[in-house]
C-alpha cells in the first residue's frame, strides 16, 4: 500500500525535527566543543 507508507513516512519525517543533525551539531559546538557557530 504506496498511499499508507507515504503517510507512515511523512508522519515520521514531521516528528523527528527533534533529533536533527544540525541540532546535534550546534549542541555539540556549544557543550563541548564551546565554540561559536558561523553562519555561511
Amino acid at each position: 500500500h504506496p498511499e499508507e507508507w507515504t503517510t507512515k513516512s511523512m508522519i515520521n519525517i514531521a516528528n523527528m525535527g527533534y533529533f536533527s543533525s544540525d541540532r546535534t551539531i550546534k549542541e555539540y559546538a556549544e557543550n563541548i566543543w564551546h565554540i561559536d557557530s558561523v553562519r555561511l
